[in-house]
Parts: structure tokens; sequence; C-alpha cells
């Protein structure tokens, strides 16, 4: 996969979005994300897991990154498999205000 082309297509529409993503308005300190995006249809498969794997390698690697995070809802376990898969742990659970 290549993280520079995140997006696939899937029938009618994008199957999933995965990639890294800088967002310059975190309120936090570290703010380059990597996120996952895929079609219920796909889920179970090792897509998010693999790709978001890929994201994490270039962004380490060849970006030169020192940490980038993934942020997800406590009760959502599918996603916070994802990144035990990719080894990201929790450091923060704090609830984003508005």
């Amino acid at each position: 996969m290549d993280p520079g082309r995140p997006s696939r297509r899937h029938r009618e529409g994008t199957w999933a979005h995965i990639g890294l993503e800088y967002m310059e308005d975190w309120p936090f300190e570290h703010k380059t994300e990597v996120g996952y995006v895929v079609a219920s249809d796909l889920w179970n498969r090792g897509f998010a897991t693999e790709a978001a794997q890929a994201s994490l390698q270039y962004g380490f690697d060849v970006a030169g990154l020192s940490r980038i995070i993934s942020t997800t809802f406590a009760d959502h376990r599918a996603s916070r498999r994802v990144m035990e898969k990719c080894g990201m742990g929790v450091s923060r659970r704090d609830p984003l205000a508005g």
C-alpha cells in the first residue's frame, strides 16, 4: 500500500481511507494521526491493520516522525484492536469538549 494514496474505490464509492494526517488544530502536542475508515462490508479482513501499519512505518522511517497518535471512542473495540495490533497503547483518556 502506498501511504501517499490512502483511498481506494469500492463499487460506487470509497471503501477505505487510511493514512497519516497532520491536524493543525489538535489541542495537544503531537498532531500527526494515523486514521482508518473502512466500509462495513469489508470489516474483519485486516485491511485497517495492514494499512495502518504501513502508514506508521512510512511516518517513522521515511517522514522521520518521532510520534504518531490515533484516536477513537472508548467503546469502539474494533478501532482499539487495530491500534493494539499496530503496537499503540493508551496514553491519554481526555474527552474532547465541544
